[in-house]
């Protein structure tokens, strides 16, 4: 808590992705971590995670809470997270067969809650994935 008993809860959002690289027509596998660093409980915890243009969604699941896919963007509604509380998110996608080579892929997601953050910027993780011939 600070000031005016203002509660605040720390969010960390984490990716990976397998393989590191991909060629068209590959199927990517992306690992996304949200935590809740405290020190109090997050209410309202929502997670979004935008797939770009160069994927096609194979499928997904969560942990923890309620996921739909619209428009290319995945939205889960996490609810309430206690400090050191964690959802992962898996996400398989499909590199688009028109991917040219040397592209970077890039995937975004984005964690948000009801409580003050007082670091937003690990709210935010940005990951790119290299496209490479298949030759």
């Amino acid at each position: 808590m600070i000031g005016l008993g203002i509660l605040i809860a720390d969010l960390l959002v984490t990716k990976e992705a397998s393989p590191s690289q991909v060629s068209p027509g590959d199927t990517i596998t992306y690992s996304v971590r949200l935590t809740n660093l405290g020190p109090n409980t997050a209410t309202g915890v929502k997670l979004t995670d935008v797939l770009p243009a160069e994927l096609g969604l194979v499928e997904f699941s969560s942990s923890f809470g309620t996921c739909v896919f619209t428009n290319n963007v995945i939205t889960c509604d996490i609810g309430t997270m206690t400090p050191s509380g964690n959802v992962l998110l898996t996400i398989s996608a499909r590199v688009d067969e028109d991917t040219p080579s040397g592209t970077f892929i890039d995937n975004v997601a984005v964690a948000t809650s009801n409580q003050f953050d007082p670091d937003f910027q690990n709210n935010v993780v940005r990951l790119s994935t290299l496209v490479t011939s298949d030759d």
